[in-house]
């Protein structure tokens, strides 16, 4: 997946929402040109469109983003995401709408 068909994706599976994202507990290591950053986070979205205890979706759980140094800049170059909770309607989030749980 490039990096704008990544970027759609998101923006695609958020419209409409209210979100919060914490991302917290950063562990990095860099070796050369390549670096890691460990974290642990915690999303919250809600739905204004539904109705109250319906309205929200919130996850926790850790991200490995591996980072690149280009010309002297770090990019993002891989991320990998490991949900450890999930809570609430699932089908507030994009990835979710329109699939049975």
């Amino acid at each position: 997946m490039t990096a704008e068909e990544y970027v759609q994706q998101r923006v695609d599976a958020l419209s409409g929402l209210r979100t919060l994202h914490i991302s917290t507990n950063h562990e990095v290591t860099i070796k050369e040109n390549v670096a890691y950053c460990k974290s642990a986070y915690c999303i919250y979205r809600v739905d204004p469109k539904l109705e109250a205890g319906q309205d929200r979706f919130d996850t926790a759980g850790n991200y490995l983003h591996q980072l690149i140094r280009v010309d002297r800049e770090w990019r993002v170059n891989a991320i990998k995401q490991t949900v450890v909770v999930m809570s609430g309607n699932r089908q507030v989030h994009g990835a979710f709408r329109n699939i049975s749980s």
